[in-house]
């Protein structure tokens, strides 16, 4: 038995009686019919006053509302295409040109052994002897500057997509590839100097105070149609 949950979105013109049968054929879809004959559940109009501006803003506010089958009904003003900002279209190019400088001193760090000429390194936090050669040699030729940059770019658009505000991105996240790699296999811990791992944490850092100015500013600039309602409706059922 799982939980099946999704939002369903009606032009304002769809009755109620139109709705609640798309509602019922959702239901008859996606019910566990172990669970006995499909119900036909009842959408809830209490809260069909309230009014949000934009999809994603009613898709934030019903999705907080599953789990008790209340088949919440809300309204929302549709968004209208528009071009993005000249203030936006700044802040994406400084991101974009931070994510290119993070993702080459991430792939010079990912190489931080190959510039080191002695045979072993002692881990400085447990005292293990460690083979560099051995080491290097694990190191993977598919893992370029470009994949380097471009996991960092998807991360951080992911984040801009996020539901929220902005994603829960953090600067260890963007910089894994670097430490994961240059750590201890013994203890874990990352050997990187500790003025290499600042300045990744720095570039880090700058690009997520980016993303959130990004995300600000597209989220005051957009426009909505107010002489237009679109009906959301949250179906909820065991699947």
């Amino acid at each position: 038995m799982g939980h099946c949950c999704e939002i369903l979105t009606f032009d304002g013109a769809t009755s109620k009686a139109e709705m609640q049968a798309e509602v019922n054929d959702w239901f008859y879809n996606n019910y566990d019919r172990l669970e006995g004959p499909c119900p036909s559940f009842a959408i809830n109009w209490s809260r069909g006053n309230m009014v949000f501006n934009g999809e994603k803003a009613v898709k934030d506010y019903l999705n907080k509302t599953f789990g008790n089958y209340d088949q919440y009904a809300v309204q929302y003003h549709p968004e209208v295409k528009s071009e993005p900002s000249a203030t936006y279209k700044r802040l994406v190019d400084r991101c974009n040109n931070e994510i290119n400088k993070l993702g080459k001193a991430i792939f010079n760090a990912y190489h931080y052994l190959d510039g080191i000429s002695s045979k072993y390194i002692t881990c400085k936090d447990c005292g293990s002897k460690l083979n560099r050669e051995v080491m290097v040699k694990s190191l993977s030729k598919w893992y370029t500057e470009k994949i380097i940059t471009n996991d960092v770019r998807d991360k951080v658009k992911t984040a801009m997509n996020s539901s929220s505000d902005h994603g829960d991105l953090t600067a260890r996240q963007l910089i894994r590839a670097a430490t994961n790699f240059n750590s201890c296999p013994v203890c874990h811990a990352c050997y990187l100097p500790k003025t290499t791992l600042s300045s990744l944490e720095s570039k880090a850092t700058k690009i997520i105070e980016l993303e959130k100015k990004v995300v600000e500013e597209r989220n005051s600039s957009k426009k909505y149609d107010q002489k237009k309602l679109m009906w959301a409706v949250a179906a909820e059922c065991h699947c």
